[in-house]
């Protein structure tokens, strides 16, 4: 990117070579989903990946992205999907739903 263009935006140049890999690991992901082999993926792993996808998502946010982390359907998750992650996150975070949407209504972020 040229200086002028980064003048220009203050979106920082994207990591071509993190995305390729996110790529690769969502399509395997995705592929034991649809071989119904999901328990081959190791859980200690696929907990420290939620945990720093939520840290990336909160700091993108935090600093002023507005978008979604998923859309139902065109992600290949659905509500149950959603309602489970949700939970789990909250519990994990020893909040109540109550908490949540005491925070919601003081924030700007979502």
């Amino acid at each position: 990117m040229t200086a002028t263009a980064t003048l220009m935006t203050d979106e920082p140049e994207t990591d071509a070579g993190l995305t390729a890999e996110i790529d690769r690991l969502v399509s395997a992901l995705e592929a034991k989903v649809a071989g119904d082999v999901f328990e081959t993926v190791d859980g200690a792993a696929a907990r420290r990946l939620m945990a720093a996808l939520v840290k990336v998502y909160a700091l993108r946010t935090e600093a002023g992205e507005r978008g979604l982390p998923l859309a139902i359907g065109d992600s290949g998750t659905n509500a149950t999907d959603l309602m489970i992650t949700a939970s789990a996150i909250l519990k994990a975070g020893d909040l109540e739903v109550f908490e949540l949407g005491m925070w919601q209504s003081y924030t700007r972020f979502v």
